[in-house]
């Protein structure tokens, strides 16, 4: 394979596909400092000291590019490294272990609203007259917020499984009678 990228992105595809699960002894977290996507990665402390660990990252959604980030040691156990800046469109970053190649973690970033749009706010009027529409309401506070989540979850919900099976046993019952009955 003559392009070197490519094969780092497709390496990063089929290692998503296989699966596997997330390593035991460090996690990773995407953040977001001044519109631009940084990876954290933190070692459990009785791993720290271990073996000399070294992280890298690929970014294999976003643009098609997929650069590989070898991750800085910032401080003991704790290693991070700029992604790129925040776009548009969602993306996918792939963590790897590289003194242990099979630990591998996913991270995805959702796709967001273009900064232009995020200068232009919400039209309070607009989002009341279809929350009236809807026969909602427009919630003002976190609080309000906080309540509506409280009395939903209080509520609970009835299983509709137990009626689907009840539903499918009566359809097979009722075909049987009509078939013994000759009427099927």
């Amino acid at each position: 394979m003559r392009d070197e990228a490519l094969g780092r992105y497709l390496e990063d595809i089929v290692g998503w596909l296989s699966g596997g699960g997330e390593p035991l002894g460090w996690s990773a977290r995407l953040t977001e400092r001044e519109d631009e996507w940084w990876v954290r990665v933190e070692m459990r402390p009785e791993e720290i000291g271990r073996a000399a660990a070294s992280f890298a990252a690929t970014n294999i959604g976003g643009d098609g590019d997929a650069p590989r980030i070898t991750l800085e040691q910032v401080a003991p156990g704790i290693y991070e490294g700029r992604i790129g800046p925040r776009g548009p469109g969602g993306a996918v970053i792939t963590i790897q272990r590289e003194d242990v190649p099979r630990e591998t973690m996913h991270l995805t970033t959702a796709g967001f609203v273009p900064p232009e749009f995020e200068a232009v706010g919400a039209d309070r009027g607009q989002l009341e007259a279809i929350a009236r529409a809807g026969g909602g309401r427009v919630l003002a506070t976190p609080a309000a917020l906080a309540e509506v989540v409280r009395k939903t979850t209080g509520r609970g919900f009835a299983p509709a499984g137990v009626y689907l099976v009840l539903a499918g046993a009566a359809v097979v019952l009722l075909q049987a009678v009509l078939r013994l009955a000759g009427r099927l």
